[in-house]
C-alpha cells in the first residue's frame, strides 16, 4: 500500500520534530529495559549511545531552527509589510488607470501588467518598474484627474 503526497504530508505535520523525539525517547527506554534479551538480536549498549547521540544532535538542530525563527521573526514581519504596500500601491495604480483610461483602451493595457497575483519579489518588482514607467508617461494625465476629482 502506497501513500499519495498528500497523504505523505499530512503524516509529517502530526510528527513534528519534538513528537519523534519524544517517541524514540520511549523506546529507547524500553530497549534499555529489555537489553539482555535484545543483545541477542545485535542491538548493544553502544548502539543505544550511538542513538542518543544522535537523538540530543536533532535536539540542539531543532532548538538552533526555532530560536533562528524568533529572531527572523521582526525581518519577516517587516518583509510582509513591505510586500502588502506594495501591492495596495500595485492595485490603487491600476484601479487609478482603469478609471482614468476608460475610453482609452491603448493606455488602459500599459497598465495591466499580466500578473494577477504573486508573491516573487522579482516579477513584483518587474511590474512594478513597469507600472512606474507607464505612470511617469501618462503623468500629466493622472494628476489632472486627481485634482479634478479633489
Amino acid at each position: 500500500m502506497g501513500y499519495t503526497r498528500d497523504e505523505l504530508i499530512q503524516i509529517g505535520e502530526r510528527f513534528d520534530t519534538n513528537a519523534q523525539l519524544d517517541w524514540s525517547e520511549q523506546i529507547v527506554r524500553a530497549v534499555r529495559q529489555d537489553l539482555a534479551r535484545l543483545k541477542s538480536r545485535g542491538i548493544s549498549e553502544k548502539t543505544l549511545t550511538d542513538i542518543e547521540t544522535a537523538r540530543d544532535e536533532v535536539k540542539k538542530l531543532n532548538f538552533m531552527q526555532q530560536r533562528e525563527k524568533r529572531e527572523a521573526m521582526p525581518i519577516a514581519t517587516a518583509r510582509r509589510e513591505a510586500f502588502q504596500a506594495a501591492f495596495d500601491w500595485r492595485e490603487e495604480v491600476k484601479g487609478l488607470a482603469e478609471a482614468v483610461f476608460d475610453s482609452e483602451p491603448t493606455c488602459s493595457t500599459r497598465f495591466r501588467t499580466g500578473v494577477k497575483t504573486s508573491r516573487s519579489l522579482p516579477k513584483l518588482v518587474t511590474e512594478l518598474g513597469l507600472l512606474l514607467a507607464t505612470v511617469r508617461q501618462h503623468r500629466s494625465a493622472l494628476e489632472g484627474w486627481e485634482s479634478a476629482r479633489a
